[in-house]
């Protein structure tokens, strides 16, 4: 996905997302459960999408910091030796 995206697109994006994670849900319970278990456990629905969707965030979020983590530790890194070369290490 392209860095520069709309709301709009963001939104469209989300609700799709979440269609998928529920009509996946219930595939998923009814499948495991029997038919009409989804509608009759909804709780369990709702958990999967839970689910679903910090599986989704963490990936995202791990995705998007790594890079300036890895940053922060190379600095971190040069700094040290920086410091070792200063004492004559």
């Amino acid at each position: 996905m392209d860095d520069e995206v709309s709301y709009g697109e963001l939104s469209r994006a989300a609700s799709k997302t979440a269609h998928d994670y529920l009509f996946r849900a219930i595939e998923s319970v009814e499948g495991l459960m029997g038919k009409g278990a989804a509608k009759a456990n909804p709780e369990i629905i709702a958990a999967l999408i839970n689910a679903a969707s910090t599986d989704y965030l963490a990936a995202m979020l791990s995705h998007r910091v790594r890079p300036g983590l890895d940053g922060i530790a190379d600095a971190i890194r040069d700094a040290g030796d920086a410091v070792r070369a200063g004492l004559g290490e």
